[in-house]
Order: structure tokens, then C-alpha cells, then sequence
């Protein structure tokens, strides 16, 4: 769509500062979400912001923090490198940085990284 063309049934915007999160749907359900956001004049992703805001709200509330999650992730780390079959020095500095790797490719902030790798454990 062309920039400055009004849209009739919908509403778009463009968020500095904003992650992109694409998923994929089943047609029924892809097809009620339009139902719903034409029929409401929302934009989709206002809904899904709203539904993982309550979601987030219900998660902190049930006692998975950021500080808990970061420790579930250190657990889930430390069992992996465990189970690797050679746990050399320098191996732990491979599995360090192949961590490192996904963790930031995830999207991760550097400080919630660093604090994971700070836990790895020999």
C-alpha cells in the first residue's frame, strides 16, 4: 500500500523501537482474526499487544519473573554442557560462545546474556 493512502477498513502504523514477531496461523483461525479486526477497526497488532501484555501481566503475577525465566534458561544451559561427552576448557569457551550466538540472535539483551553465561558452570 501506498504511503499517505487511507486505508477504509483498517489502521497501520510503524513503531520505532518495535520487534517483529511473525507466526503462523491456521486458515480458521487466520480468518476470524480478520473477521474480528475489520469488524473492530484494530489493527492486528494492537490485539496481539494487548493479549501478550495480559498474558505477560498473568506470567509475572504466577511467579515467572525475568529473574526466574533467566534462571529457568541457566538450568535448561548447565544440564546441556553436562551432558556434552568432552568438558574441556576449551570447550566450555565453544559452548560460551555458541550460547552467546543464539542468545543474542533470539533477541536477547546483552545483559540478560551475559548473566546466563556468567552461570555456566564446568
Amino acid at each position: 500500500m501506498k504511503k499517505g493512502k487511507k486505508l477504509i477498513l483498517g489502521t497501520t502504523t510503524k513503531k520505532d523501537q518495535y520487534k517483529y514477531v511473525g507466526t503462523n496461523l491456521p486458515p480458521r483461525t487466520y480468518n476470524y482474526l480478520t473477521l474480528y479486526i475489520l469488524a473492530y477497526k484494530i489493527a492486528k497488532s494492537n490485539l496481539f499487544k494487548k493479549l501478550i501484555d495480559d498474558w505477560m501481566e498473568q506470567n509475572v503475577q504466577d511467579g515467572n519473573t525475568e529473574l526466574e525465566l533467566i534462571h529457568l534458561i541457566i538450568e535448561r544451559v548447565n544440564y546441556e554442557y553436562s551432558q556434552l561427552p568432552d568438558k574441556s576448557k576449551l570447550n566450555l569457551d565453544k559452548f560460551k560462545k555458541s550460547i552467546q550466538l543464539e542468545l543474542m540472535n533470539k533477541g536477547l539483551k546483552l545483559k540478560q546474556v551475559t548473566k546466563i553465561l556468567e552461570n555456566i558452570k564446568e
